[in-house]
């Protein structure tokens, strides 16, 4: 069974309104338009919103977001800096710090002093460079782990110590927030607080009903910890906990068959080795994934980057914007993704990717998701070393035999 692992997050708060707040719909409708890509007007419903209810993290960020695909900058910088200053351990000031490097700058020096007495300081590295979170300070500048495997699956996996207790996790640069589930918690005797905030959650999978939470843990990996690190708990996953973005943003990441190295992004880069492949990625605008242009039966077309995606996964919709046959009959598998499993068909396609092409190449449309693009998975780049170098936004893939 395929593990693809899409964690395409949308944040979204449930705590009730006070009877003084504005009508819910204002929120509401303020979601159903940046579903739709109507962002300008999403704004305008979520500044409403807002009004009523200043302290609501995830919906300032939503406003954020949105003034930001609305080409208002200026208000979107504004909005960014109140998060991380106001809510520093929150993943929401997270997602903000990825917002607003995307504007081309730092915090304020405010926001940077309201951040630094929530635990999550920065300095500036020696080199002039951007600025550093301060957990990172004492630690050399790579680490490394190693890759650990599990039955079949092309994933990376390693091991995370979650409040002291070892886990297996799934390296994934598809996910926007590093997640877990209940039931995997419970299995270490680790309970989630009665009173933690609801969010929403989408991505690939049949389920309709999944919960979530946002929670607080400690994290170690190898000699890295991160104390109070806030996570995603999802009421049941049937796969592995996943590591995502909001913890690997601080590092270049490189791996091989064996081994996954941590490099800081802030160090001396090194030389690129000889019969390397070199594939620039954007950040997407929300700031969550890595996204590569491809070519799809020579046709350009946007893939997210997905170290958590054993395979490539495209949904129908794709297909259609491709002007290809999806394809029919009954479904040759099931897939895992973070709302639960779903039917999945294969079919055939030439994908080229950088200088990397591949024609008659498996992949795999799956029956229900909501991905914004279609994975690029280690079907595709897995016999490769893999290096992300995040400040040069370049994806890096060695032959081993070189």
């Amino acid at each position: 069974m395929n593990r693809i692992v899409a964690a395409l997050l949308i944040v979204v708060g449930t705590i009730a309104l006070s009877p003084l707040a504005a009508p819910a719909s204002d929120y509401n409708d303020g979601i159903a338009l940046y579903k739709q890509k109507n962002y300008r007007a999403a704004a305008a419903k979520f500044e409403k919103a807002m009004a009523a209810s200043p302290r609501d993290a995830n919906l300032i960020y939503y406003c954020a977001l949105s003034q930001q695909l609305s080409s208002n900058r200026s208000r979107a910088r504004q909005l960014y800096e109140y998060i991380i200053s106001n809510f520093s351990n929150s993943p929401v000031a997270s997602m903000a710090q990825t917002g607003l490097s995307q504007l081309g700058g730092a915090p304020s020096a405010a926001g940077q002093s309201s951040a630094a007495s929530g635990g999550t300081s920065t300095v500036t590295s020696a080199g002039g460079g951007q600025a550093e979170p301060d957990y990172l300070r004492n630690l050399p500048d790579e680490m490394k782990v190693p890759r650990l495997q599990r039955g079949r699956s092309k994933g990376a996996y390693l091991e995370v110590q979650v409040n002291g207790r070892p886990m297996m996790f799934h390296l994934d640069t598809g996910a926007a927030a590093t997640m877990i589930g209940a039931n995997q918690l419970q299995a270490v005797g680790i309970t989630r607080p009665a009173t933690a905030q609801r969010v929403q959650i989408g991505g690939v999978g049949d389920r309709q009903d999944v919960k979530g939470w946002l929670d607080k843990v400690d994290l170690k990996i190898g000699n890295i910890y991160r104390r109070d690190f806030p996570v995603i708990v999802i009421d049941e996953d049937e796969g592995e906990p996943l590591l995502g973005q909001d913890f690997l943003r601080d590092f270049n990441l490189t791996m091989d068959d064996s081994t996954i190295l941590l490099r800081k992004k802030n160090a001396r880069p090194r030389a690129v080795s000889r019969g390397t492949f070199e594939i620039p990625f954007k950040v997407a605008p929300d700031g969550r994934h890595m996204l590569v242009d491809a070519y799809i039966n020579k046709k350009p077309y946007v893939m997210i980057f997905d170290t958590g995606a054993d395979g490539c996964a495209f949904s129908f919709k794709d297909c259609k914007n491709l002007g290809i046959d999806p394809p029919s009959g009954a479904p040759t598998g099931r897939s895992i993704g973070v709302k639960g499993e779903t039917s999945t068909w294969t079919m055939m396609v030439d994908l080229k990717v950088g200088k990397i092409a591949k024609e008659g190449f498996t992949v795999g449309v799956v029956d229900n998701s909501d991905m914004d693009h279609p994975l690029l998975g280690q079907s595709f780049f897995g016999g490769y070393k893999v290096n992300v170098d995040v400040p040069a936004r370049m994806i890096r893939l060695t032959d081993p035999d070189l």
